[in-house]
């Protein structure tokens, strides 16, 4: 009798336990911490249109947005391959994130740790390329945290 009831609580709490561990938990997936749109963590520093060639912007960071210390960049629209990303600091520093990398849009992040403590980011300046589809412009986006 104490058997049966024994078995009967051992099934109930491993019946309760694999419950528990089959309920999905977000974790960095859309709308967690490392989407763009959770407010809480990634600040949106702006965005510029490419067009096809080789083309070379800047995006001019607000002083509002304070100290930095990773960098995101996304696209939207078209596909987009980057050759160079220079961060220029307010003191006039720069740090050099030279990393060739197709960016798809979607799901397609690059992310730049940025060198030391969290610093005051004065404009990131891109050189890429958008990558011919039927589309004629690809935006890329910058977001900072």
């Amino acid at each position: 009798m104490k058997e049966k009831t024994l078995l009967r609580s051992l099934g109930l709490v491993l019946t309760v336990l694999l419950f528990f561990a089959c309920i999905p938990v977000p974790v960095g997936g859309p709308s967690g911490p490392y989407d763009p749109g959770y407010s809480a963590r990634w600040i949106r520093l702006g965005s510029r249109d490419v067009n096809f060639g080789v083309d070379r912007d800047t995006i001019v960071i607000s002083r509002s947005h304070g100290s930095i210390r990773q960098l995101m960049v996304r696209v939207r629209t078209s596909p987009v391959e980057i050759y160079d990303i220079r961060v220029v600091f307010t003191n006039g520093t720069s740090y050099d994130a030279s990393n060739r990398q197709r960016l798809n849009t979607g799901n397609d992040r690059l992310y730049i740790d940025l060198p030391g403590s969290a610093r005051s980011v004065r404009e990131v300046i891109f050189r890429y390329r958008k990558i011919a589809s039927a589309s004629r412009r690809a935006t890329i986006e910058l977001y900072g945290r």
